[in-house]
């Protein structure tokens, strides 16, 4: 899997998001949903694509847009799509913690699994990490520690849907996505080593 195919899909995951806001900004809430619906099933087709195949996450965020953006649509408000993603933040979680629970820890699992996704220059490392018993051990740890903040991310989403404006919430919900996956990754590392 080469670099680009990798960034593309971390920027594709967003596409759904910035494209509702800023039409909801410009239009209206029924244009901003059908592009939102839209979006996310373009996402699901070039998953399909480029991986052949729809994982488990793919196929609940489509579904959930799909939903969200229904009952938005139904009570005329934003608020359900808004949701949508903190939804998905604790179901997340919620698998990451239960794998952990159940010594089927989910990130070491997915990047036993994956690690072939990972960009060109990256994809030998992955693979002698993998064979590291310290790194192993963070995988693991990670899989608990992300889903801690995962929920910590749902929680702070839905304020921001609740309370904050759409830039906010899609700086919350996008960038601070990332934010709380990186903090996972630190946290993991200092109780891991």
């Amino acid at each position: 899997m080469g670099d680009d195919s990798t960034y593309l899909s971390l920027f594709l995951g967003l596409l759904p998001l910035i494209a509702f806001v800023v039409v909801d900004a410009l239009l209206s809430i029924k244009a901003a949903l059908l592009t939102t619906v839209f979006m996310a099933i373009g996402e699901a087709i070039w998953t399909y694509i480029t991986f052949k195949e729809l994982d488990s996450v793919t196929i609940f965020t489509l579904v959930s847009v799909l939903i969200m953006a229904l009952i938005s649509y139904k009570k005329q408000t934003p608020i359900f799509i808004k949701l949508q993603p903190a939804i998905l933040s604790a179901v997340f979680a919620t698998g990451l913690i239960v794998s952990y629970l159940i010594n089927r820890p989910f990130i070491l699992l997915m990047m036993e699994k994956y690690n072939g996704f990972a960009p060109t220059a990256m994809e030998q490392q992955l693979k002698t990490l993998l064979t590291q018993n310290w790194f192993r051990q963070m995988l693991v740890t990670n899989t608990w520690t992300m889903g801690v903040m995962l929920y910590v991310h749902g929680i702070v989403t839905t304020f921001a849907a609740f309370k904050l404006g759409n830039w906010w919430w899609l700086a919350l919900r996008g960038i601070g996505f990332y934010i709380f996956l990186f903090a996972s990754m630190i946290l993991a590392r200092a109780i891991a080593l």
